[in-house]
């Protein structure tokens, strides 16, 4: 069977070597390569063929090519492209993740393509800001799983303590899109591959978590603890916490050694 994936060292930044915001390639006809470095190609219009070992993969617009150092590989293209592209080494000793060899962005690629293209602009002027960015693009590629736990990225970890910090604010999956620059698709499965959850029902969990905690180690009232973590109609507080719980907040309370 083709392989259709790599293992990639990614859990520290990568040590980046150079990028570009978009040249064109496929006018010359074929291209053959075997380099002693990662490299990510963001394919934009045309289209064509990549063959990297016994396995050849279709690329067109919108697509991320991810190609493992000391593999040799050969584009033909049917219509010319323009590469966006990074040449990185990945850091000796990290843990590995599975990073697919094609991605189809899809509806991420506004986002993704803007990014690289930035990033790429800047690098120059801004290394250390180039590989924590390349480092996130690089997550973004990836399934988040490391040695069979589930690992998360940095995009994910600045995702959590945002609501962590906000965690009673109401939740606007396109609001955070926009804050984070990427789709809410994409931002809503972030939350999935770190936490289990969806965005939404992952901020419910944690606000009844804390609810639970405010009751059982805190003096407050129960209408207090519901105002607190978000719910301040205390008629819909009392049923979530029972949904949560299996006992009211009252009976969560009573259990409480502050009330003996």
């Amino acid at each position: 069977m083709p392989p259709i994936a790599h293992r990639l060292p990614l859990t520290a930044p990568p040590h980046v070597l150079a990028m570009h915001p978009g040249n064109p390639h496929g006018g010359r006809g074929d291209e053959t390569y075997l380099s002693n470095f990662w490299v990510i190609n963001l394919v934009l219009g045309g289209r064509g063929t990549l063959q990297i070992g016994e396995a050849t993969v279709p690329f067109s617009h919108g697509t991320v090519l991810v190609i493992p150092a000391g593999i040799s590989h050969r584009y033909r293209f049917t219509r010319p492209v323009t590469k966006v592209w990074v040449h990185f080494q990945p850091i000796v000793g990290a843990q590995a993740v599975t990073v697919p060899l094609t991605h189809d962005l899809g509806d991420d690629l506004p986002r993704f393509r803007s990014d690289m293209i930035d990033v790429a602009t800047r690098f120059v002027h801004e290394p250390e800001r180039g590989v924590a960015r390349v480092w996130d693009l690089l997550w973004r590629l990836a399934p988040g799983i490391v040695e069979g736990r589930a690992e998360r990225s940095p995009l994910a970890e600045r995702l959590l303590r945002h609501l962590e910090l906000r965690l009673v604010d109401p939740v606007d999956p396109a609001e955070l899109a926009r804050r984070f620059r990427v789709s809410a698709t994409h931002l809503n499965r972030l939350c999935h591959q770190a936490t289990g959850l969806p965005l939404v029902a992952f901020v419910r969990r944690r606000r009844l978590e804390l609810a639970v905690h405010l009751l059982h180690d805190s003096t407050q009232s129960i209408a207090q603890i519901a105002v607190q973590v978000g719910y301040p109609d205390l008629s819909h507080f009392n049923k979530l916490v029972r949904a949560f719980t299996g006992r009211s907040p009252r009976a969560v309370r009573e259990a409480s050694p502050l009330v003996r």
